[in-house]
């Protein structure tokens, strides 16, 4: 059996100057320490995401990116925008809620000279215009953002069927259906049909939606790999409750330790941040909520130190400055 073609890594440079670019200047000086952490987190991402093109369009990708940070939404948005601004990210992709880094992908180059592959080149921005779809881990077509065919199915090529649609001889995309797979896997099928999963669990979709707690499904189900409709209604209910009583930062922490601990027990593989436990299950996550509580609680603990020390620096040196400008008059 052939193994599949890797189109991640597992590690990217980081140089000891680094904090002198311009892109970590001005991000250190517009968003102090969360500037730089994003960045090198953003490129984590990138870097552990097939072919480097993360797609800000799948609702449950936004989430993900937006729980990883650490952040609010409006924040990521003005951070993102800032690196679009200084070439960080690609402008015009990110038009389109596409995150690129040409400089990251060609700094990976030797990586991909020892597979003897090709390096991923930059999503074509007149495909994106020419899909409408929101595309998610698993039904992402690789033509569309990589500009390149994806890798082929260890198991079978399968034929292109002769029939291709309207939509698919537009974005140059065939289906899982139309390519004769031979015996497609449940989840890819589902994947495949969202309108009709979607039609089988709509009043638990529309619970979902209004739940007012979508960006934690969403982080939910990214870690735990589930689609938002199979989270079971106790499930859900517990998540609101939860949520509610300790607030969304400590029921996402909560998963990551549940996720951390099911990492030490061997029951998933590194190098995947997508990869959750083997669980279907939020109630397995509740157990760790306590100890999740209590780190967060840490964290806002230092984060108000850090506030207090740096408001009391501006105030002495403030008084410093209107000291000496009144001796030197």
């Amino acid at each position: 059996m052939a193994r599949p073609v890797k189109r991640t890594v597992d590690y990217f440079p980081h140089d000891t100057h680094a904090a002198s670019s311009k892109t970590m200047y001005i991000l250190d000086a517009k968003f102090g320490n969360n500037g730089y952490a994003f960045w090198f987190k953003l490129l984590e991402l990138l870097g552990s995401t097939a072919d480097h093109v993360y797609d800000c369009r799948n609702p449950a990708e936004w989430g993900f990116l937006v729980a990883k940070m650490r952040m609010d939404e409006d924040s990521v948005e003005r951070i993102l925008d800032t690196l679009a601004e200084l070439d960080a990210i690609d402008p015009e992709l990110w038009k389109y809620r596409i995150i690129w880094s040409q400089n990251f992908v060609d700094r990976l180059a030797d990586v991909y000279a020892k597979r003897k592959q090709d390096p991923p080149v930059r999503p074509n921005p007149a495909q994106l215009c020419a899909t409408a779809g929101v595309f998610g881990p698993e039904t992402r077509p690789e033509t569309e953002l990589s500009g390149q065919p994806g890798p082929e199915t260890p198991q079978s090529k399968g034929k292109e069927s002769k029939g291709t649609t309207a939509a698919a001889s537009v974005s140059g995309v065939v289906s899982t259906t139309e390519a004769g797979s031979s015996e497609p896997d449940r989840n890819e099928l589902a994947a495949a049909e969202p309108d009709k999963r979607m039609d089988q669990s709509s009043s638990r979709g529309q619970a979902i939606e209004h739940s007012g707690h979508g960006q934690v499904l969403s982080y939910m189900a990214k870690r735990l790999r589930m689609l938002p409709t199979q989270i079971s209604g106790r499930d859900l209910a517990d998540l609101q409750q939860d949520c509610a009583r300790h607030g969304p930062d400590v029921v996402m922490r909560a998963i990551d330790l549940a996720c951390e601990a099911q990492l030490r027990k061997g029951k998933h593989k590194r190098g995947d941040p997508a990869l959750g436990p083997d669980i279907r299950s939020y109630q397995f996550c509740r157990e760790f909520l306590n100890d999740a509580k209590e780190l967060v609680e840490e964290e806002e603990a230092i984060r108000r130190d850090r506030e207090i020390g740096a408001r009391r620096r501006a105030e002495t040196q403030a008084l410093i400055d209107e000291l000496l400008a009144a001796g030197g008059g």
